[in-house]
């Protein structure tokens, strides 16, 4: 590395490291090249520097505790004061970090844009890596955007209140009626991410098989569904909503030869029934609502036909 005294050129660079002994090797070595340097121990730190001086490089450790080096980079493409810095996304903590890191990135680049198009440059691009680097941790793009795919799931997912209480909890009317809400609401954030990639049909194939096949959309054995076992895995909608009417009948609050399996079923397909042709057949970005009180009523008409009966 040439030094930049050598062009009389101040080159500014910042470094984000939580590890102080690190960073602070890191901006030794590179004061003695001759950069002028500061350090910083916290991406909040690290954003609050940018926000008042202007910097030719930051240097972000993708693995801090609170803001870390990928939030760092996403805070700063937003600002405008800021969008234009050069930054290098690094990890101490070894290749498991970096392959989280390009995940996290291109599940934030299909919440953000949606996945139709999504090439691996753009991906690279806001990873601030090179192109090649993501053939280093995954066997092609088709199995970056499967994991960014599941990614996304989960962020949707977890960004919801509990889908389910434990049974035996309030009322099942009750807790059907915001399992569907929550269902409805949830279908709808992630089918446009696969609708984008119904061209590429090897991303859902890879994504149906690390979320357990067909087990996981309800489609699983007889016996299996019966013994009410829990399902390997990610555990969908399907065997989610399957699961919890098991463990009501158990308790005596779901008649006992009722069938659960058609039950969720039904339910399930009218979610989607739903969503999917208010996705398909509206103009992109059209407010998607449902008819009111739809959940509240789809869930007492399945609970009269399961109800217990009385003599």
């Amino acid at each position: 590395m040439s030094s930049p005294q050598a062009h009389n050129v101040q080159v500014r660079v910042l470094v984000v490291e939580d590890h102080v002994a690190l960073a602070n090797r890191i901006g030794e070595g590179l004061r003695d090249a001759g950069f002028a340097v500061d350090v910083v121990y916290d991406g909040e730190a690290a954003l609050e520097r940018s926000r008042h001086a202007e910097y030719d490089l930051l240097l972000a450790d993708v693995v801090m505790p609170g803001i870390d080096g990928s939030e760092v980079l996403r805070r700063m493409r937003a600002n405008p004061r800021t969008q234009t810095v050069p930054v290098v996304i690094f990890s101490a903590a070894g290749d498991t970090v970096v392959r989280e890191h390009l995940i996290a990135t291109a599940a934030r680049l299909i919440d953000e844009r949606g996945s139709a198009g999504l090439a691996v440059r753009d991906i690279a691009r806001e990873a601030q890596v090179a192109d090649g680097v993501l053939y280093n941790y995954f066997e092609d793009k088709e199995d970056l955007l499967a994991h960014a795919l599941l990614a996304h799931v989960a962020s949707v997912m977890g960004s919801m209140p509990q889908m389910l209480p434990p049974a035996g909890t309030g009322t099942v009317a009750e807790n059907l009626s915001s399992f569907i809400e929550r269902g409805l609401e949830v279908l709808g954030r992630v089918t446009p991410a696969f609708a984008g990639l119904l061209a590429q049909p090897k991303v859902l194939t890879r994504f149906h098989g690390m979320v357990g096949g067909g087990a996981a959309f309800g489609i699983e054995p007889a016996d299996h569904a019966a013994a009410g076992a829990e399902a390997p895995g990610p555990r969908g909608l399907p065997d989610m909503l399957t699961a919890y009417l098991l463990a009501e009948q158990r308790l005596g609050r779901i008649g006992e030869t009722a069938d659960v399996g058609a039950a969720s079923t039904l339910i399930i397909g009218v979610i989607h029934g739903e969503v999917l042709p208010r996705l398909v057949f509206s103009p992109p970005g059209t407010p998607q609502a449902m008819p009111p009180g739809l959940a509240g009523r789809l869930a007492q008409a399945v609970l009269d036909g399961i109800a217990p009966r009385t003599p």
